[in-house]
């Protein structure tokens, strides 16, 4: 910002006395008191005049020199005494009851400060970066809030400060003034200096910025601690900032008397905040109350105003908890070993059956045990068919198949034919692949051993991949034509993530999947190839191949040519969000009458392959009838509905089901880059300029709201303002009257709308149908995928302010004839 320039001050005239006008002796009256320096501030405040205007005032104090008032001191003329506002006492002596003093007075001119009202007065600015680069300059508006500073060093420095504090403006002798408290992190290493500097209007106007620093952060605690354990002459150093728990228990436990260390050490805290260590003894090794221990030193600690001390949490202590033995403890003995027991409200019950202790037992019996000996496979496989069979030979099973349980993990295994010593049983593909854990468990006599038998399921299985010629993408291009792939089979996780295929060895990224059909964007590797094998495979949630299948010689080529392709995008990467025309230049073995539409794609993001789900399918934009050309090698289509603010990918569909996708990106943009004016009257009828980019040419399509509090009347905390001009870059809209009212006891129905202020609310341009009325209007506004503006102004906010709203305080008269005059005021 260039310096401030000032008009030069026209001197003061030569003030004019009577000649040697001797000054009669001072009176006063005994005894002669102390007077403080804020005491004679207070009398001198007689002279001053504080109405704001330009004055000119003569003092004099009891050195017999003249003084003027300034923003913190009053300036002496004579001996330019500066009395700081203190309390301290100064006294002065009483002179000579014969002195004569001879006082040369100098008028002093204090020329009138404009004030500034912020609710008034246009916005000023100044500015702040950091020193020496200006390239991080950033304009501040001089009432701006806490936000509006936080993001102002953000943009200079690069680093979010902890938190800007904005005080209420106050007055500072003609001015109104606003104060902002800014706390860096104290992980901000270094700190930041900052260059603060005034607006050329503000230089013009002889207002000021000042930055001052009010308190320096904490400079890291490092060192060590020196400890003590009592009244013992040993120590230890314990390093602060290397030294963990177990270090610091083995360093104490070396002192004498504590050869048994602490039981536990805890250590929290950090080098900004300090350090707290927490010391557990072991009440059994080193029992009773133990001495403290002690700081023996901190030289070998640096940091400010360091401080170490030791606290008391609780006395160690050996007593012993007294309370009833539990009954378990005092159980009769029994004579017969497996005697089962029974509690019955926690007590304990004896076998009195009249058959004998030995009735009430229960033990492990092998024999009763069924077993498993082998299966028919280990590996469940289904490809193209859809049941998988599975036998199971061993010993104990029931002959009745629905006594008998067959489980993989989860999931039931049918079983077809039981006898005692195998059963039959087979699994869908719809079972889950992976490792399965198989149980048998046969009624009435439990699980079959053993019990940890894996069995491997693999439901994966591609059964076609469409298309079968794939776009190879030569390196030398700059965009690529990814080429979207169909794999259909089954046995895919429907979670996308878990899912990865690669056709020839190249990774796709995946944007669509379910159990049975995965589609993705084959990227291609820049040479022709035939018969690529296509792999699937599906994840668990830790990440580790859970089943995998290889679709071999599979008629899936890739070629370098005589295949569609998109050879380059001739419309602008940067289109508005109300849309464009789109232009693409096909490749040379690409019939552009063989494309059927366009679409665009956002949030994709290409060069995230790996298996990673890119983003949905479902979210493409398509405008597949909107005036497509197809006349000549190039493509053009209308974009509309109007587009959010977002990146995206052109989207080619050819006739014979082929989807191309083009790399080129095409960012969509509506921002408002200035608004005017920033405030208004509550009545309405302020005519709102927005400058910016991407609006529509037609008024009605462009939505205008402006924020202002939550309330009855405003239940989504939004007014419209209705647009009455549009162009590409710039809309004119009149605000509406914000009468609001709160629903009570009294206005159950809040009809008793009154006028009231609003803090600056966001104003925010929603790109819609033409003709909707104001609940439409609404709707619109409140759907997120509709386009609406970015702000990239400074300030991209509106107020309804009472200042500028004009006030009716009478009608005379209030009742008047046809013709007859009425003034209003």
């Amino acid at each position: 910002l260039p310096p401030p320039s000032y008009p030069p001050a026209a001197p003061l005239p030569p003030p004019s006395y009577p000649a040697d006008a001797p000054l009669p002796p001072p009176s006063y009256p005994p005894p002669y008191p102390s007077t403080s320096s804020s005491m004679r501030r207070a009398l001198l405040a007689d002279f001053l005049d504080n109405d704001g205007t330009e004055d000119t005032f003569i003092g004099v104090d009891s050195w017999g020199s003249s003084f003027r008032q300034t923003e913190d001191f009053w300036e002496f003329q004579g001996s330019r005494k500066v009395l700081q506002e203190s309390n301290s006492s100064d006294p002065l002596s009483p002179p000579p009851a014969n002195l004569s003093i001879q006082v040369s007075v100098e008028a002093v001119s204090v020329p009138q400060l404009p004030v500034l009202n912020p609710n008034q007065d246009p916005v000023l600015f100044w500015g702040l970066m950091l020193p020496g680069r200006p390239e991080t300059l950033q304009q501040v508006p001089y009432n701006a809030t806490g936000s509006t500073v936080r993001g102002a060093l953000r943009d200079a420095t690069g680093s979010d400060p902890n938190a800007v504090i904005s005080s209420s403006t106050f007055r500072a002798g003609g001015y109104m003034a606003t104060q902002w408290t800014v706390a860096w992190n104290w992980w901000d290493d270094p700190a930041y200096e900052l260059q603060v500097v005034p607006g050329q209007e503000m230089g013009q106007l002889g207002h000021k910025v000042i930055l001052q620093t009010v308190a320096n952060r904490s400079t890291p605690i490092t060192g060590s601690i020196e400890m003590a354990f009592g009244t013992g002459c040993g120590t230890v150093k314990i390093d602060l900032d290397n030294d963990g728990p177990l270090m610091v228990a083995e360093k104490l436990g070396s002192l004498q008397s504590l050869e048994g260390g602490p039981l536990k050490v805890y250590k929290s805290g950090n080098a900004r905040v300090g350090y707290d260590f927490t010391i557990r003894f072991d009440p059994v090794t080193t029992p009773g109350n133990l001495p403290l221990l002690r700081v023996a030193g901190i030289d070998d600690m640096t940091g400010d105003n360091l401080q170490a001390h030791v606290t008391l949490q609780s006395n160690g202590s050996t007593d012993i908890f007294l309370g009833p033995i539990p009954t378990e403890l005092l159980r009769l003995p029994v004579s017969t070993p497996n005697t089962l027991g029974v509690q019955i409200n926690s007590i304990p019950t004896a076998c009195t059956s009249p058959d004998g202790p030995g009735s009430c037992t229960f033990a492990y019996d092998e024999g009763s045990t069924p077993s498993i000996t082998s299966l028919s496979t280990t590996t469940l496989q289904f490809e193209s068919a859809t049941t998988a069979e599975l036998t199971i030979t061993g010993e104990g099973f029931n002959a009745d198949p629905s006594l008998n349980r067959v489980m993989l993990d989860a999931t039931p295994c049918n079983i077809t034919a039981a006898s005692t010593t195998s059963i039959t049983c087979f699994i869908t593909d719809k079972t889950p692949g992976g490792t399965r854990e198989l149980s048998v468990y046969v009624d009435n006599l439990g699980f079959a051993a053993p019990n940890n038998q894996e069995v491997q399921v693999k439901t994966a299985f591609v059964s076609d991949v469409s298309p079968k010629v794939l776009h190879a993408n030569g390196e030398s291009a700059q965009y690529s034509t990814f080429t979207m792939v169909m794999v259909v089979g089954k046995g895919f996780d429907p979670n996308c993530t878990r899912n990865v295929l690669s056709i020839g060895g190249q990774t796709c990224g995946i944007v669509a999947c379910s159990t049975s059909s995965i589609t993705a964007l084959f990227p291609g590797n820049g040479t022709s190839a035939d018969n690529l094998d296509v792999t699937v495979m599906v994840m668990d949630k830790r990440g580790e191949v859970r089943d995998m299948y290889t679709l071999a010689d599979s008629g899936v080529h890739q070629r370098e040519d005589e295949v569609a392709s998109i050879a380059a995008l001739l419309s602008p990467s940067q289109v508005p969000g109300t849309g464009t025309e789109l232009v693409l230049q096909l490749g040379a073995n690409t019939n552009s009458s063989s494309v059927s539409g366009l679409a665009l794609w956002p949030s994709l993001n290409p060069e995230e392959m790996g298996g990673k789900y890119l983003t949905s399918y479902e979210d493409l934009f398509e405008f597949s009838g909107n005036n497509l050309d197809t006349s000549s090698s190039s493509i053009v289509s209308d974009i509309s509905p109007a587009l959010p603010n977002e990146v995206y990918y052109p989207v080619v569909h050819m006739e014979d089901g082929t989807t191309l996708v083009y790399t080129a990106p095409i960012t969509a943009r509506t921002a408002i880059t200035s608004l005017s004016p920033a405030a208004g009257s509550i009545g309405g009828r302020t005519m709102l300029t927005i400058a910016g980019t991407g609006f529509s040419e037609v008024p009605d399509e462009n939505v205008v709201v402006i924020g202002v509090p939550t309330s009855t009347t405003f239940l989504n905390g939004v007014i419209l303002c209705d647009v009455t001009e549009a162009s590409a870059t710039q809309l004119t809209c009149v605000t509406r009257p914000h009468l609001a009212a709160q629903a009570s006891a009294n206005d159950p129905m809040a009809r008793n709308t009154m006028p009231a202020p609003t803090p600056p609310g966001d104003v925010q341009v929603v790109l819609c149908d033409a003709g909707l009325n104001d609940v439409l209007k609404f709707e619109c506004w409140s759907d997120s995928e509709n386009g609406r503006s970015a702000c990239e102004a400074s300030v991209c906010t509106f107020e309804y302010a009472d200042s500028l709203t004009p006030k009716v305080g009478s009608i005379s008269p209030a009742r008047a004839l046809v013709g007859q005059e009425v003034t209003i005021s």
